[in-house]
């Protein structure tokens, strides 16, 4: 939203820029997700309107937050400062900040682990972002390229992010099927289109109608998970049961059916549903991976743990009452889920299957 605004008041004699970000179906897809993509988008977008309206200050300040965003984050407006006619002073406060971090991206660097991502499959790639994302990127690709001899700052930007990112994977540092890196080509690709439309005004109102579309296509495809889970409420689950009976000091353990691959979390299940997103999830540190932990959290005094596969450590959590659920394709092999010497045999609601503690 904030990145939107500022795409309003780097271009204020066209509502292009901003529709082109408020509608991307990338950027919407990230949004949703509490991490340091659409942060980087705002960071950004501050960084460009800053720079177009001649505000040294929040330049300044976008700079120091970019180091501390994402690295592609920092290449960006790295990039924008670099572009600016106040560009020594600026980069010093980019250097400074990037200083700070030095300890820790040394040790990434060096970490083996960050070195071992897939080799790029191109055809399967295209096809996956076409699944996710539609068509209107490779629609709207041409007008981009068309902006970039119109607008060179602009160009400078979205050019060289594209080529940190590609280089990124080629070196193995950046996964090539995942595209939450395509949040960051947003805000300068948005600004190309505008300057290709200059000498095309006939294209506005074709492009106007894509975007409006691609937005309305959104908004309704999110209504449709809405409705979705609105009326998994009225079904009676495992959960709803369970939670009648839980009480603080127990633990509640949620094994999902794994699925497709799914980088991205892009599952949506009504089961989380029944706890608030306005309530309070406390994450409680465990020793080791917490991917084969169940990334325990608390939720009222209850302990809740997470899992989509049937993991041996299952059988191994310790609680005064443990209840077990299997919902959305794990009910259906229950006899993969390792049994638990506190809990009694398998009911079933709904859809789902649950084992509660043995009672006296």
């Amino acid at each position: 939203t904030v990145a939107v605004w500022a795409l309003l008041k780097a271009h204020p004699r066209t509502l292009v820029p901003a529709l082109a970000l408020a509608t991307d179906p990338v950027q919407l897809h990230y949004a949703a997700e509490v991490n340091n993509y659409p942060l980087a988008t705002m960071v950004l977008a501050l960084a460009w309107m800053a720079h177009r309206r001649d505000k040294p200050i929040l330049l300044g300040a976008m700079a120091f937050l970019a180091c501390w965003t994402h690295i592609l984050c920092a290449v960006g407006v790295g990039i924008v400062v670099a572009l600016n006619k106040r560009r020594a002073v600026l980069l010093g406060v980019m250097m400074a900040s990037a200083a700070l971090l030095l300890p820790d991206a040394w040790a990434l660097a060096m970490d083996s682990g960050s070195r071992r991502q897939p080799p790029l499959d191109l055809e399967a790639s295209a096809r996956d972002a076409i699944e996710r994302f539609g068509l209107s990127w490779i629609i709207l690709l041409p007008l981009v390229l068309l902006g970039i001899p119109r607008m060179p700052h602009a160009a400078t930007v979205w050019l060289g992010l594209v080529v940190t990112w590609a280089g990124a994977v080629f070196l193995g540092l950046a996964a090539p099927h995942q595209f939450p890196y395509a949040c960051f080509l947003g805000v300068p690709a948005a600004a190309l289109m505008t300057a290709a439309l200059r000498p095309r005004p006939k294209v506005l109102p074709l492009l106007c109608l894509l975007l409006v579309g691609r937005g309305v296509s959104a908004t309704l495809a999110d209504g449709s998970r809405l409705w979705g889970i609105a009326q998994d409420q009225r079904t009676e689950r495992a959960i709803d049961i369970v939670l009648q009976h839980a009480r603080p000091d127990d633990a509640i353990v949620l094994v999902r059916g794994p699925g497709p691959p799914d980088d991205d979390k892009r599952h949506t299940s009504g089961t989380l549903w029944r706890l608030s997103p306005f309530t309070s999830a406390i994450p409680i540190d465990t020793v080791g991976l917490p991917a084969f932990e169940g990334h325990p959290f608390l939720v009222d005094g209850i302990r809740f743990y997470t899992f989509s596969h049937p993991r041996s450590v299952i059988g191994e959590i310790r609680a005064e009452r443990i209840f077990t659920i299997l919902y959305d394709g794990a009910e259906q092999n229950v006899g993969r889920i390792p049994g638990h010497p506190q809990q009694g045999e398998w009911q079933v609601a709904g859809p789902d299957r649950w084992r509660g503690p043995i009672e006296p």
